[in-house]
C-alpha cells in the first residue's frame, strides 16, 4: 500500500484588504506580512467601516446632469417653437 500525503500545516492566513480594519492595513504592511498594500489599499474605503461619503457626490452630480438636460430641453423648445430658427429646421426635414 502507498505512503498517504501528509496534510499542509500552514498557518498563513488570508488577509483580504477589504475586510480588515483601517488601522490594521498599515500595521501589517509594516510588519511585511502583506505582500503590497501600496497606496491604493491605504486610501480604499474599508467596507468594515461602511464608508458612504462617495454616494452624496454622485448624487450632487446626478442633480446638476438632470437639471442641466431639462434647461437645454427648455431651451431647444423655446427656440424651436417660438423663433425663426423652428421654421428653418422643419422645412429642413419636411415637417
Amino acid at each position: 500500500m502507498a505512503p498517504m500525503a501528509k496534510k499542509n500545516k500552514s498557518t498563513k492566513k488570508h488577509r483580504f484588504k477589504y475586510t480588515e480594519p483601517a488601522g490594521l492595513a498599515g500595521e501589517a504592511a509594516s510588519a511585511g506580512t502583506v505582500a503590497a498594500t501600496s497606496k491604493l489599499a491605504a486610501t480604499a474605503p474599508v467596507a468594515s467601516g461602511r464608508d458612504f461619503s462617495y454616494v452624496s457626490v454622485d448624487l450632487r452630480r446626478l442633480a446638476i446632469l438632470a437639471i442641466s438636460l431639462v434647461v437645454v430641453e427648455a431651451v431647444l423648445w423655446a427656440l424651436l417653437a417660438y423663433t425663426a430658427i423652428g421654421s428653418t429646421v422643419y422645412s429642413w426635414f419636411g415637417f
